[in-house]
């Protein structure tokens, strides 16, 4: 008897979510400063207040966000779980695994299956493309501006390919991050693509839009680079990119009480057989199915076997499988 397929976590949608992406922008700026400049921004606007209101109408704005901020926090702090899945918040309350979908699916079937029930059964291409900004001025520093854009313009271009009906960068989601490592500013702007396969990476690497963004900082930063007591000159943006393929069956999720995220937040196009019409699907699916219960098993095989797959040994990073991880 043949294994069920997976049971995806969300409804097919009429419309992909990009809110990701669209709201990246301002977390980027307000990022961008140290908290002591925001505290002394606040005083700064408070001090005009001062000077162009009545003292007891000056501090009206600040008593009555002080006032929001607290009963917003108590309300949240006597519902947690109000909180955490609230409007466009999506916790899923047990463990799920990201797959990829079918690339349609038949709704008049009896069981109707978006994806099929072997774990990893596709390859995929994740991408790391970035900047960072290495001057006390973050975003704001010189060019600093014209390079967010064209970062963001990349993130765009493949956007519009996915909702495209010719779609060939097969692009399935991307992620905006900022890295919360380096002290009081957070510098490092980073998009995850997730593609279908190294075809789709090389076509995005070469489109005019991506093309015209490296133009642009060669151009205005690599080239003009210098040493000497001027060695900064050209260097205070840098770009980076970093680019991993992971074949079928050398790649496995899990995330348990999360909101979609990563990879599980990907929505791939799908076609519905009965319409016609192109529907987004997440790639969340209900991990308590029985293949996806262990670390191999995500994977689409178990201890004993080769890796990669009818891999010969003797040779670093092959091997057989040991010792499986349940979770």
């Amino acid at each position: 008897m043949s294994s069920p397929a997976f049971r995806n976590v969300f409804e097919p949608q009429a419309e992909r979510n990009t809110s990701n992406i669209e709201k990246a922008g301002a977390s980027i700026l307000k990022d961008s400063f140290r908290l002591s400049t925001l505290f002394l921004i606040g005083a700064l606007v408070q001090s005009i207040l001062f000077l162009v209101l009545p003292a007891r109408y000056a501090l009206l704005p600040t008593v009555i966000l002080l006032l929001h901020a607290l009963i917003t926090t108590i309300t949240e702090v006597r519902s947690p779980a109000a909180w955490a899945t609230g409007t466009g918040k999506h916790l899923v309350p047990y463990k799920v695994s990201a797959q990829i979908p079918n690339q349609s699916y038949n709704p008049s079937a009896n069981e109707p299956s978006i994806f099929g029930s072997t774990p990893a059964d596709k390859g995929i291409v994740v991408l790391h493309l970035g900047l960072r900004f290495n001057h006390p001025l973050g975003v704001l520093c010189p060019g600093g501006k014209e390079m967010g854009e064209h970062k963001k313009a990349c993130d765009e271009r493949v956007m519009a390919h996915m909702e495209s009906s010719d779609d060939d960068f097969g692009c399935l989601g991307i992620s905006s991050w900022q890295a919360v490592d380096e002290g009081e500013s957070h510098s490092t702007m980073l998009s995850v693509y997730y593609f279908r396969d190294m075809d789709g990476l090389n076509r995005f690497a070469h489109d005019a839009v991506h093309r015209k963004a490296w133009d642009y900082y060669a151009k205005e930063f690599y080239t003009k680079q210098t040493d000497g007591v001027d060695g900064w000159k050209g260097r205070h943006i840098g770009v980076y990119h970093e680019a991993f393929y992971a074949p079928p069956g050398m790649w496995e999720t899990i995330y348990a009480n999360m909101q979609p995220t990563m990879l599980g937040r990907a929505m791939a196009p799908v076609k519905n057989q009965d319409t016609g019409k192109t529907e987004w699907v997440g790639t969340l699916v209900d991990a308590r199915h029985k293949a996806l219960r262990s670390q191999w098993g995500r994977m689409g095989r178990s201890v004993g076997d080769r890796y990669p797959p009818g891999a010969e040994g003797g040779r670093d990073g092959y091997g057989t499988l040991k010792g499986d991880v349940g979770y």
